[in-house]
């Protein structure tokens, strides 16, 4: 995925038609299939997105609740001097273990000049309507004897 600006949509972006709006509603659905193998970290939210097999939101999400800038790209972060510049501050033992954690991940993250890529949870980069419609709605457990109609 590539952006004219340079940024990723947000769900509260305010620009656009009504209908564009409307799709843009769907982002947290759609981001929550997909997942980016960070090349130069511009299009991937930090903390929202899933990046390089890991999300902050629902790995550490301890550490989430203090995060200040939930729209920050993977870029930004790790071009910034101090990574706590990025969380609100005093930080519980919980969270500073957390956090910890997250500073060696950060620290041995290596930005290319690529692109970021982009693939879905099924392991592949084309789109699936079939599986995103598995996904978002699910499969239920039927009775055995419905197979046998």
């Amino acid at each position: 995925m590539r952006y004219s600006n340079g940024r990723p949509p947000t769900e509260s972006s305010r620009k656009g038609s009504f209908w564009w709006r409307d799709i843009q509603k769907l982002l947290p659905a759609f981001k929550g299939m997909a997942m980016a193998a960070v090349g130069n970290g511009s299009p991937c939210f930090f903390c929202l997105d899933s990046w390089n097999g890991f999300s902050l939101s629902t790995s550490m999400a301890e550490l989430f609740s203090f995060v200040k800038n939930k729209h920050v790209t993977v870029q930004q972060v790790c071009q910034s001097t101090h990574l706590h510049d990025n969380f609100r501050l005093p930080l519980s033992e919980e969270v500073f273990q957390q956090f910890t954690q997250l500073r060696a991940l950060v620290q041995s993250l290596v930005l290319a000049e690529g692109f970021d890529t982009w693939s879905y949870i099924w392991n592949s980069s084309l789109f699936s309507s079939k599986r995103a419609y598995v996904h978002l709605i699910g499969t239920r457990q039927v009775h055995p004897v419905f197979s046998w109609l």
